[in-house]
């Protein structure tokens, strides 16, 4: 899969053949994004087009700052990783800026779709663009019936009776903690991308040693012990497989056993079948399998250990890889 920044670039990439996109924020690549993406796939490879999914970086709500301390779900990482699992040809990555911010909505549809080889767009019915979300479905099929390119527009999905969308997930995580619930409707673990730094190794010094991980730009599920699995994504330790999964217990919080004057929020790993992994400076990659408790203080390091005994065996029995 070829990943684009630019028009330029996504025309060189697919040499100018015939494409197909699919356009819109795509944060989290729920159930129903699924559904527009693999429609998309499975139509341009019937025809001998290529899949491209055009999307923005950062994202609208991030640029505009309207929704406060806006996270998303995935990591560029994570989301180029589940398009190409989807067999996407391409995406275009547009950087988001005040002039593409500040385009009407036609000139937006001239800039995108007046720019590139577009044989059909495929968006969700509620899809708006331009200035102030002025542009709207009908706007775009108007525009695209005056030169002969389809429109594809994909109803919602639901999922339990509930509307799927990245709101939705975005509120299950940071609200309930609910990794299971939002694992269906993303149509797959939750996970978090980050870097294992040094922490001041209290969990080793009772037995339990953690790998500390940095994640930005990424929604945190609540504060809470989960069950889930730690991937390595870089190369650097000799110690480990890249793209093996070790199970593990998940610590998100202020540690407050431990910590009399909490410096913040933490996400720390304990791998509870690999005793010493050397894992500074590693890229890693958290699966989120499900919630087993909120975080609690306790009276005593002795008390904290009996607990994240008991946690080891609870996350044994959530095993999901």
């Amino acid at each position: 899969m070829h990943v684009c920044n630019s028009l330029e670039l996504l025309i060189k990439a697919t040499q100018n053949r015939p494409i197909r996109i699919a356009l819109g924020n795509f944060d989290g690549l729920h159930v129903g994004h699924r559904k527009l993406i693999s429609g998309l796939v499975e139509e341009a490879r019937a025809m001998g087009h290529d899949s491209v999914v055009v999307s923005f970086n950062p994202h609208p709500a991030q640029f505009f700052g309207k929704n406060g301390d806006f996270k998303k779900i995935d990591a560029p990482s994570l989301r180029r990783r589940f398009l190409a699992e989807l067999g996407v040809s391409a995406i275009l990555e547009l950087p988001f800026t005040e002039s593409l911010a500040q385009m009407t909505g036609p000139e937006f549809l001239e800039k995108i779709i007046g720019g590139l080889p577009i044989r059909e767009v495929r968006v969700g019915v509620d899809f708006r663009f331009g200035r102030d979300r002025s542009g709207d479905v009908g706007l775009l099929e108007t525009y695209c019936k005056a030169r002969e390119v389809s429109v594809q527009l994909i109803d919602p999905v639901h999922v339990d009776g509930q509307l799927a969308s990245s709101s939705m997930v975005r509120s299950i995580l940071v609200q309930e903690g609910d990794v299971a619930r939002a694992a269906k409707i993303l149509c797959r673990s939750f996970c978090l991308v980050g870097t294992v730094v040094r922490g001041d190794q209290i969990g080793r010094s009772i037995g339990f040693p953690t790998a500390n991980i940095e994640v930005t730009d990424q929604v945190i599920p609540k504060v809470g012990v989960y069950a889930g699995a730690l991937r390595v994504q870089s190369e650097i330790s000799p110690q480990v497989r890249q793209n093996d999964f070790l199970p593990c217990v998940i610590n998100i919080g202020f540690r407050p056993t431990v910590d009399r004057s909490p410096a913040g929020l933490r996400v720390e790993a304990h791998v509870y079948d690999s005793w010493d992994l050397a894992l500074y400076s590693e890229s890693v990659e958290l699966q989120f399998w499900s919630r087993l408790r909120d975080e609690r203080q306790f009276s005593s390091l002795e008390e904290l250990k009996l607990q994240i005994a008991k946690d080891i065996m609870h996350a044994k029995g959530h095993a999901s890889v």
